[in-house]
């Protein structure tokens, strides 16, 4: 019985390594094992597309297999963002655009929340337009300022490999984590 679970493993890991559209797999309650979770792993490391795997009632007790699966999974769903952005930029500018509004809507509601004495007055009483359009232009700058600023950090030190460089052990043996593997969808 244990050869054809590990037989299944075996079938899944292939179609995982040859696969490059599939993004998203459910393998619930397959009797899954250790062993079939790492060929399972193994296979990860050729794939570039898989960003979702569900593993949900299986049996996988190895805490470091089911974190390299996670690790993985995150970095296929990381590349295909910065390739879909790569590819498509009118995608950033469309986020960056409803950063503006959102912020700009806040900003407004604040404002009307403030004591409108505060607030610059032209000769006829009303609002001044160039400290609301001084604001507004201030508010821009700023959100395509931190859009900017995360997509870098975004890219910069975020892949696995930087994690450990920098000292961060990730699987590492420990006596506090859990006994079992944490059961459920990986992404």
């Amino acid at each position: 019985m244990h050869t054809c679970k590990c037989l299944l493993a075996s079938c899944i890991a292939a179609l995982i390594r040859k696969n490059t559209t599939i993004t998203d797999m459910g393998i619930e309650e397959n009797n899954i094992t250790d062993t079939g979770a790492k060929i399972i792993a193994d296979a990860l490391s050729h794939n570039e597309s898989l960003q979702t795997l569900k593993l949900n009632g299986n049996n996988i007790d190895s805490f470091d297999t089911m974190i390299a699966i996670n690790e993985k999974l995150k970095q296929n769903k990381e590349n295909a963002m910065k390739k879909l952005y790569d590819e498509h930029p009118e995608y950033v500018m469309q986020k960056i655009k409803k950063l503006k509004k959102k912020k700009a809507k806040k900003s407004k509601s604040d404002k009307d929340r403030k004591d409108k004495s505060d607030k610059p007055k032209s000769s006829d009483g009303s609002k001044s337009k160039s400290a609301d359009k001084e604001t507004e232009h201030d508010d821009e700058c700023n959100i395509a300022d931190k859009f900017l600023e995360e997509r870098k950090k975004s890219i910069e030190g975020n892949s696995v490999a930087d994690k450990l460089k920098s000292g961060l052990k990730i699987g590492s043996k420990s006596t506090d984590k859990p006994t079992n593997a944490p059961k459920g969808t990986f992404t």
